[in-house]
Order: C-alpha cells, then structure tokens, then sequence
C-alpha cells in the first residue's frame, strides 16, 4: 500500500476528508496528490499530517501486515 493510500484510509477512520487535510495544509488537494505521487512530500508535511490525525509520525512507514506478526 503506498502512502497516498494510508493516508486515505487514515483520514476516513478519523473522519476526515481529503480536502480538509488539504486545507488544514494551507495547500491545495491537487498539489497534495503531486507531491504524494511523485513521492516529493517533505518530512514536516508528513508531520504535520500525523499531528492533525493524532497518529505517530512512523506509522506511515510500518506495514500493519506486518505488525501483526509480532
């Protein structure tokens, strides 16, 4: 799953749009989607985000496929 996708998934188990994030960013969702697919999202961005979903920073890096092994 790539992070644009976590993202996603995260934001409707907290219940939050795309475009909310995306504002909450002060950026818009079309240079949200660029910056996601072309893989050019700065760290403080992630940050940001992980603040606003009250989720740590590393999860956006951990398969839960994974974690479940342990």
């Amino acid at each position: 799953m790539n992070l644009k996708h976590k993202i996603i998934n995260l934001l409707s188990e907290k219940k939050y749009t795309y475009k909310q994030l995306a504002e909450h960013l002060s950026i818009s969702e079309a240079e949200l989607d660029h910056a996601l697919e072309t893989k050019t999202l700065e760290v403080r961005t992630l940050e940001l985000i992980s603040k606003e979903l009250r989720i740590p920073l590393y999860s956006f890096f951990r398969d839960p496929e994974e974690m479940e092994k342990y």
